[in-house]
C-alpha cells in the first residue's frame, strides 16, 4: 500500500499522462489564441521580441496553475491522499511522485508549447527559452500544488483563485530573474550573466518548497 510502485501504479497510468497532456496541449493554444495571437505583427518573419517572449511565459504559468490545482484537489477529495497517509505512507513520497508525473502531463508540454510558438529564434536562444520556460513551469508547479493541497477542503471558489494567484505572486522573484536573462538574450547573446543568481533562487525556490511539503500534506487532510 505505501510503495513507489503503488503511488506509480495509481497517479501515473499511461491513458490518465496522455489525457492530462491532451488538456494541456488543448488549455495553452486557447489561452495563445484569446491572449496572444491578436497582438503578433502581421508581417511574415518578424523576430518574436521581448514582450512576445514574456507573454507566452505568462501563458505557460496559467496553463499550469489552472491544470496542476484540479488534480491536487481530486487526490484530497476522493479519499486517495488520507488513504495513501492512513496506510503509513509517507508526504513526502506522495508529493514527490505526484511532481513527477505533473511534470510529464503539464510542466514538459507546455515549455515545449512555448517553445514552438516563438519558432523563429536562433538555437542557443531555443535552448535558452526552452529551458528558463521548463524550470519557470516546475516551480509553478511545486507551488501551485502547495496552495491547492492547503485550500482543497474549502469549497469558495473565490479563495480558492485567491491562492493560485498568491502561487503566482510566489514566482516573482523567479519570473523577474528570468526577464533579465531573456532582456540580454535579445538584446545582447553574450551577456547571460544573470544565470548564477537565476540558478540560486531556483534552487532556493524548490528547496523551500520540497522542506514544507511533508506539512503541507499532513495539513492538506487534518482539517
Amino acid at each position: 500500500m505505501n510503495s513507489w510502485f503503488f503511488l506509480f501504479k495509481n497517479l501515473g497510468q499511461k491513458q490518465q499522462i496522455f489525457g492530462q497532456q491532451l488538456r494541456t496541449v488543448f488549455v495553452f493554444i486557447i489561452l495563445y489564441l484569446v491572449i496572444l495571437l491578436p497582438t503578433l505583427p502581421l508581417s511574415e518573419g518578424a523576430k518574436p521580441g521581448l514582450g512576445h517572449l514574456l507573454i507566452l511565459q505568462g501563458l505557460c504559468v496559467i496553463t499550469v496553475i489552472m491544470q496542476v490545482e484540479p488534480l491536487i484537489r481530486s487526490d484530497v477529495q476522493d479519499g486517495f491522499l488520507e488513504r495513501w497517509l492512513g496506510g503509513q505512507g509517507l508526504g513526502f513520497q506522495y508529493y514527490t511522485v505526484r511532481q513527477l508525473i505533473i511534470f510529464l502531463e503539464i510542466s514538459l508540454p507546455t515549455a515545449i508549447l512555448a517553445l514552438f510558438f516563438a519558432p523563429s529564434l536562433p538555437l542557443i536562444e531555443q535552448v535558452t527559452f526552452f529551458s528558463l520556460s521548463l524550470i519557470n513551469m516546475t516551480l509553478t508547479a511545486l507551488w501551485a500544488s502547495s496552495m491547492a493541497l492547503l485550500l482543497a477542503g474549502n469549497h469558495d471558489i473565490g479563495q480558492s483563485l485567491v491562492g493560485m494567484i498568491f502561487a503566482a505572486l510566489l514566482l516573482l522573484p523567479q519570473l523577474l530573474v528570468g526577464q533579465v536573462i531573456l532582456e540580454k538574450m535579445v538584446t545582447n547573446p553574450i551577456a547571460m550573466s544573470p544565470w548564477g543568481l537565476y540558478a540560486g533562487i531556483s534552487i532556493i525556490g524548490m528547496a523551500l518548497n520540497l522542506g514544507l511539503a511533508p506539512t503541507i500534506v499532513r495539513l492538506s487532510v487534518s482539517h
